[in-house]
């Protein structure tokens, strides 16, 4: 179905790595099937994988692949939140790490033939990603959430190849121990 008037051209799972709050995105899943009018004990086609990852480890990288690909499950994305919880005690502002970091994630996206989704944070100011410059040279779309009270301005603020999305605003509707959009 739609998404917020905005059709779904692909459906498929999704691989979540929670690298922060692992309980917390428990709690958003429980409020969004709340919210789509689903029972709690459906499947939901996304899947929490139990660790972080960390995008700097060869060996981490490939056996999280291997463990993907062995599941046999049929993925269209792999979302890592956050991008710096998948970068343990590295240097953001360093190309070394953040250019291995993003090395790691087109790997992961060629490997598993999947969009890889990597949340991150906005600098001191907010006006723009933190870390080196790479990230933002390296990623194909960026798309920045910008909330203000209880709305989120959506905005496609790079796109490599393919059509620009125009922005647009969500509200944010408390819904249990959570909220929604």
């Amino acid at each position: 179905r739609e998404w917020f008037g905005h059709a779904v051209k692909q459906q498929g799972g999704c691989v979540y790595v929670p690298s922060e709050d692992v309980n917390g995105f428990k709690v958003r899943l429980e409020a969004a099937k709340q919210q789509a009018r689903l029972p709690a004990s459906i499947v939901s086609g996304v899947y929490t994988f139990p660790e972080s990852i960390n995008l700097l480890d060869d060996v981490s990288v490939t056996q999280f692949i291997d463990f993907v690909k062995a599941s046999g499950g049929v993925f269209v994305a792999v979302i890592f939140d956050t991008l710096s919880g998948a970068m343990p005690g590295a240097n953001e502002n360093a190309i070394e790490a953040m250019g291995l970091a993003m090395s790691h994630a087109k790997h992961i996206m060629t490997a598993l033939d999947v969009t890889v989704i990597l949340c991150h944070h906005t600098n001191a100011s907010g006006n723009r990603e933190r870390g080196h410059t790479v990230i933002r040279g390296e990623s194909d779309t960026m798309i920045a959430l910008e909330p203000e009270d209880d709305v989120v301005r959506v905005e496609n603020n790079k796109q490599r190849n393919g059509a620009w999305c125009p922005s647009f605003e969500l509200k944010l509707t408390p819904l249990g121990k959570s909220v929604v959009l």
